[in-house]
Parts: C-alpha cells; structure tokens; sequence
C-alpha cells in the first residue's frame, strides 16, 4: 500500500434517519514498477558488501517510494540494506533483532518478496522471526530511515542498494535474488474538456416528469498532453438535487477510469426530474493532473411538471351550506396551474362515504379536464349537495392530478339538509313492537322513545285512531294530538296493552310526520293475554341490532349499554352464552357482571359493552346472550366500532426510502429536510 495513496482516502457519508453509513473511495494513483534481478552473492562477514544498480528513464518529482526486496541469507541479524539516490541514503534494515541482550540478533532466513513502506504496520528492525522466512510477508514493514527523504526528488538515473554481511556468524555467503522500486511520481497527464471545466452543463431536453421522461447531456473529456494518461479517480453528483441526476457512461462501477494519452472519452450525464422547475447539481471529477485535481461542472435541468394551486387546502371541508331536503345547494373551489411548464390535469374525480349519493360533481362535467399552463384565472371546480333527509350529510371527495407533488388532493364534503328526520326506540319504523303478556283484564305497557335527529321542527300525530287491525282496541298510546319535537330532542310515549282473552293480539300503530323523507311511521304492535306464568325477554335496542359505537382512537375505550326488560309475569333469567364474544373479540368487552335476574315487574337491567379498538377501519364482533325465555332462548347483537388509527406519511422521501445527504469534507455540516404529514384518523 502507498502512502500517497493512503493520503487521498476521500469518505463518502451516507446518512438516514436509523444509521450511519460509511463508504472508503479509494483514490487510484499513477503508479510505476521497476524490477531488477542481479542474483548477486553477498559475501559473508564482509562490511563493503555487494552493490546493484537500478536505472530509471522515467522522470517526475517523487511522491512516494516503496521497495520490494527478495534475499537469501542464514542469519538475518549480520545484514545490513542501504538505498542511495542523487546524494540521499536511508538505511533500510541494520542488524535486526541485535541488542545488548540479544547481541547475534535476528535468527530468521531468508527475505521473501518483502514489502517495505513507510506506512507498513510492522517494523524491519523489530519484527524479524527467528525461522524461515525472516518476515511475515502478509504486513507491510517499515524501513529503520524513513523512505520520505526521497520525496520531491526526481525519479530519473541511477539507485544503488547495497547490502552487506557484517559478521560470521553463521559463516555462510548469501544472495541478493530480486529487488523492485515502486514509486508515484507527479503526473504528465493533461485535460481538456467540450465545455470548459466549470461550465454548467445544461439540459437541453425538458423531461415531462409525471411521464418519467428522462434527458441527456453528453459531453468529451481528452487527455491533452500527450505524455501519459490521464485518470479520472471518480465522479460524484452533489447538491440539492444530487438524486435527479446520474452518470450513466463511464459506468460508475468502473472508477479510476483511464482515458489512455491523447484520446477522448464521452461522459453521459441522465436527468430525471422529481418534480417541475429547474433542478440542480454539480459534476466532481477527480484527476490524476497536477494543475487540475479536482473539476467541477455544473448541472442544470428543467422538468416539465404541473402544479396544482386552491386556495382550499386538500384535507379541508367544503361546507356547501343549507338546503331544503331533495333541493340543490352548490359550492366551488377556484384551482390554478402556477408553474406555467405543463397544463394540470385533473385526471379523475370520486365522491364517497355515507352520503356520496347526496353530492354530485358539477364542473367539469368529464374527466379527464385540462386546466391550462399559467392561466392565471382560477378554474372554478364545482359540486353540489341535494340531501335527501334532514340534517348534515357528509362525503369526501378525491381528486387525482398529474401534478406529482399533488398527485392525490382530499376534500371533505358536508352540506345541511333542512327538514326533520324522525327517529325511534327501542324498535325502528316497521319492526314489531312487542308489550309482552298480561293476565286477561290487566293491563301491560312500554315506553316508545321518538327522536328528531333534523333540523326544523318535526310534528307527529295519530292517523286516525292510531292502531288499525283486529286488536286494535285493546291498545292506547299516550298521544292525543298533534306534537311539535325540536331538533335533537327527544319525546316518550307509554302504549299500553289490556288483553280480554287468553289469546295473541296483533294490531298496527300507525303515525302521521312532517319528515319528507317518512311522512306514515308503522309498527306492528303485539301482546298476549296469559294466565300462565312465564318470562319475556326484550330490550333497547332490540335483539338482533347493531349496536354502533361510532369512531374512536386506537387504544381509547367507549361504552354502550343495552337495557333488558322482563314483559312476561316471571322472573327473566339472562347468562353470557359460550363464547360470548365472536369476530374481532379483542377489540370489544363485557363490562356487566351476570348472570342477571329480572324479577316480574321489576326494573330494565343495564348491560356495558365497552369498544376499544385495537386498530383501524371497521371492527365487528356478536354479543351472544341465553335467557329463559322459550322464544328468546338465544339472543344475539352485532357491535360495530371504527377505530381511528393515524397516518404517517412523508415527501420527498417516504418510508423506508434512503436520505442521500450528498457529499462534504470531514468536518461540515449538511442537511437535509422532508415533511411529515397525518394521513389517518388520528393524531401523529
């Protein structure tokens, strides 16, 4: 190894978010060899020794020297190796291992094709082995003179290396077999280059970026001088836009690249744009040439790429106010192109959620819609709601682009529809309403709760009579007239249920409402009239509903209760069945303790199911319930609950993808920034 090229290590730092990467580029250095052979006999305990001269044509001012050395001797620790040069002579190796303690020195043999280098790991003098060979040829050794008195000296004419045996102890002769001189000199190389070094290389070709287009810029590189040829140790793209550009030819994979004395070499620089507008970078070359060690060419390239502008944040509601129910109510958002390189494209345009089938996109009337470069008139997107019922209806809309900053662009959708909407419980419009039993004479009831969920006041009253059917007039509610609910407020109203018989009653109670979306409300309404004693199960909600328990955070609890009531004339008794819990049953949990007992004429007991999700999006699970009611000897509800888990995402660089710092000396600071954005439900 050469120190000089030791010297040149350059350290590429590689840095993301989780690690540190350290990648040594080695530079490649101009390097020559000279061997001779002389098989000279060293004479034994002889202190002139035998000298061999080695000749160099080459010239240069030295930079580094290193030697080969190659012998044949029976006691390492006679020998002494002197290099001279133009006046200079080091000392390589003088009687090894000898001391005061260890006066024979050295008892190793034989010098086997050694390396010897100032920046060797391990010492001539010091670390010679008392067997054959003398020196572990796997390290590199330092000489006892350092080689470095050569530097700056020229390279040219005559070296002489003398060795000599200065002691017989052994009274044997050996052989100088082989030595090499390996040296680096300045260079000879020249460079020219089409542009000039420091010219900034611009693409003429303005890639489409939402296409992948990608440009080139091709230009030559010549060793100039005609003496030696010129290396290029490496090429690196660095700055803000450092990641957009690439050499695609010479392969990077084959740096130090030469370029042989008075040829030329094309270099191929590719650019693909991330985003629109011009991009920048700067081109290092690293060279062998003297005057020029380092060249710089800057990069310059446009992207073609449209950019999307609302004055209407993505992710913000579009309130588009008040209406009557199945009148249209509208609202628009201006967007612009503001790069003036490429028309925006909205490429298409969905409307979901709950509602979607109350809002309807108006302008434009087809996708895909072109919106031109630069127009500095704000297209104006519409949308209309038409709700369908009272009270808010909501959806989200989603906008595609070509735009490849602003590829997606949201927008939340809610609207009022003016008119009220009724609601009830236990039972909802058209389920059967179910009193239970009572001995014939006696009279049984339960409570009917209605809602108004709208937005203006909601009127009920009885059609006719209210119940209609063959046991109509064994029932009563406790509505005469007409009644005026205001928005979100609830009414109870007691049916009451007197059988005269021993036999099933059936009748409809039907109701009148000002809710245009259910202007006649029915229930079938049931009751028995019954001497024997038995249970009756029913509740709020009624067996077989979902129990919905809306959105809530990942981790967070929230609670619903289920009210049980016995209708019958005998204690109802109600268990867990096994399992109690089927589907997600993680994410759901039985707060109530049981078994539960109902006494007749008892109080509604109340039963906690707790919802803490345990991850996004939609998590259903059965509640499974026995009870002693022959009828409802298994009782069942569906439990749904959404959690609201948070998003994470980031620009320019997205999860997992590596953060590519570029490139600065040992010491600086660089840096880089992304953002990161809440995509879900939830807080980041």
């Amino acid at each position: 190894m050469f120190s000089k090229t030791r010297r040149s290590l350059f350290i590429l730092f590689l840095v993301n978010t989780s690690f540190l990467l350290v990648t040594p580029v080695v530079l490649a250095s101009t390097t020559h060899s000279v061997c001779q052979t002389p098989s000279l006999t060293i004479p034994n305990n002889d202190s002139t020794g035998v000298s061999d001269t080695l000749t160099i044509s080459d010239s240069g001012k030295i930079t580094d020297i290193n030697l080969i050395i190659d012998a044949n001797h029976g006691h390492l620790g006679e020998l002494i190796f002197r290099l001279e040069h133009e006046g200079t002579t080091v000392t390589l190796l003088e009687n090894p291992g000898m001391s005061d303690t260890a006066p024979k020195g050295c008892y190793g043999q034989n010098i086997a094709n050694l390396i010897v280098d100032d920046e060797g790991t391990h010492s001539l003098q010091n670390d010679c082995h008392s067997y054959d060979p003398g020196y572990d040829v796997t390290f590199l050794h330092q000489p006892k003179e350092s080689l470095s008195a050569f530097d700056d000296q020229n390279i040219a004419d005559d070296w002489k290396l003398t060795v000599s045996d200065n002691y017989d102890f052994n009274f044997k002769e050996g052989t100088l077999n082989k030595w090499c001189i390996k040296y680096e000199r300045v260079s000879k190389a020249g460079f020219s280059s089409t542009p000039d070094p420091d010219t900034t290389l611009v693409f003429s070709d303005k890639p489409i970026v939402d296409e992948g287009q990608v440009a080139h810029y091709s230009f030559n590189i010549s060793e100039s001088a005609n003496i030696e040829d010129l290396i290029i140790y490496s090429a690196d793209i660095t700055g803000t836009h450092a990641s957009d550009f690439k050499l695609i030819d010479p392969d990077p994979s084959v740096f130090p690249f030469t370029i042989p004395l008075n040829t030329t070499q094309t270099f191929k620089i590719a650019c693909q744009p991330s985003a629109g507008g011009e991009h920048t970078a700067i081109l290092t070359l690293k060279t062998n040439v003297t005057a020029f060690p380092t060249i710089t060419y800057p990069l310059s390239c446009t992207g073609l790429a449209a950019s999307y502008y609302s004055s209407t944040m993505t992710g913000s509601t579009l309130n588009l106010g008040e209406a009557e129910v199945n009148t249209a109510v509208s609202e628009t958002v201006d967007i612009q192109e503001t790069s003036g390189l490429r028309d925006l494209i909205l490429k298409s345009a969905t409307i979901t959620g709950n509602h979607k089938d109350d809002f309807e996109i108006v302008n434009p009337a087809a996708f895909p819609y072109t919106i031109d470069k630069g127009n500095t008139t704000p297209f104006q997107f519409e949308v209309k709601c038409t709700p369908s019922v009272g009270g808010k209806r909501r959806a989200d809309l989603t906008l595609t682009t070509n735009d490849p900053v602003h590829q997606t662009i949201n927008y939340k959708l809610e609207c009022t529809g003016l008119a009220p909407l009724y609601k009830s419980s236990p039972v909802t419009p058209n389920q059967t309403f179910a009193l239970g039993s009572s001995e014939p004479g006696n009279s049984t009831t339960r409570s009917l709760d209605i809602r108004n969920t709208g937005t203006t006041d909601l009127e009920v009253s009885l059609s006719g009579t209210g119940f209609t059917g063959e046991g109509a007039s064994i029932f009563s509610i406790s509505l005469s007239a007409s009644l005026s609910i205001s928005p979100w407020k609830t009414e109870t109203f007691t049916v009451q249920c007197k059988p005269v018989d021993e036999k099933l009653y059936t009748a409809t109670l039907q109701l009148l409402t000002n809710d245009p979306s259910q202007p006649i409300i029915d229930y079938p309404v049931t009751c028995e009239g019954s001497n024997l004693s038995m249970p009756l199960y029913n509740s709020t909600p009624f067996p077989g509903k979902t129990i919905s328990f809306g959105y809530q955070v990942v981790g967070k609890t929230v609670d619903k209760t289920i009210e049980i009531l016995e209708l019958g004339n005998d204690t109802l008794k109600v268990e867990l069945d096994t399992p109690a819990l089927t589907g997600h049953q993680d994410d759901f949990s039985v707060v109530t303790d049981f078994p539960i007992d109902i006494i007749d004429g008892g109080s509604a007991a109340t039963v906690a199911v707790q919802c803490k999700p345990t991850r996004g999006g939609l998590r259903t699970a059965t509640l499974n319930l026995t009870s002693n009611d022959a009828s409802n000897l298994k009782i069942t509800y569906i439990l749904k609950c959404r959690g609201k888990a948070a998003g994470y995402s980031s620009t320019p660089f997205s999860s997992g993808e590596m953060l590519d710092f570029g490139k600065k000396a040992v010491g600086q600071t660089l840096n880089q920034s992304f953002d990161i954005q809440e995509i879900g439900d939830a807080d980041l």
